[in-house]
This record gives structure tokens, C-alpha cells and sequence, in this order.
């Protein structure tokens, strides 16, 4: 387990980007603040290993409304084809975690 032996602390400021693969050993840090710390996670992965019947745990399911999806390109239909269709979503101004997989 040489090549665990390193650790990198990762120092992000507002608008950074953080881009790593999904194999690498990661975890959060508490937010020790009052306010909340809002994140964007966009996941991408290979079409054999992202697979409805092989997911453990999904902390947020993409739902797509049915009219969105219809109007978009093949590649975007491909690569929301594991998206729940929907009549219309909610929309929602605050979105926050509701479980943790830790």
C-alpha cells in the first residue's frame, strides 16, 4: 500500500474546481461554519460500470422531465438514459444533503 502512504491536503477557495478520479481515496471535512457550504458534484463514468442494477446507495436520482429529455440531442439522451422520467420536477432553491454514505 506504498502509494497510499502520501496524502495531499487539497485547499479549494470559492470557485475552484476539483477534478479527480472516482477511484481515488477521498472524504469531506466537517463544516464547521454557521452557513451552509454548498457544493456541485457532476458524476461521469463508463457505461458498464454505471448501471441502475449495480448502484448501492444513489444520494440523489436525476430525474428528467419528459418534455426536456424528448427535446434533447442523442448524446444527451444517452447520457441521461439511467434518469428517472418525470412529469415536471420541483424546483428547489435549497438542496442539502440528507444522508452520507461515511
Amino acid at each position: 500500500m506504498a502509494r497510499y502512504d502520501e496524502r495531499a491536503r487539497d485547499a479549494l477557495e470559492p470557485g475552484d474546481v476539483m477534478i479527480r478520479d472516482v477511484r481515488s481515496l477521498h472524504r469531506g471535512t466537517p463544516n464547521l461554519a454557521d452557513t451552509s457550504r454548498p457544493m456541485v458534484v457532476i458524476g461521469y463514468s463508463r457505461s458498464w460500470y454505471f448501471r441502475p442494477e449495480v448502484q448501492v446507495q444513489v444520494q440523489v436520482q436525476v430525474q428528467v422531465p419528459r418534455d426536456v429529455f424528448a427535446a434533447l440531442p442523442a448524446r444527451a439522451k444517452r447520457l441521461l438514459r439511467y434518469g428517472t422520467r418525470v412529469e415536471k420536477t420541483p424546483r428547489t432553491f435549497d438542496e442539502r444533503y440528507q444522508r452520507f454514505a461515511y
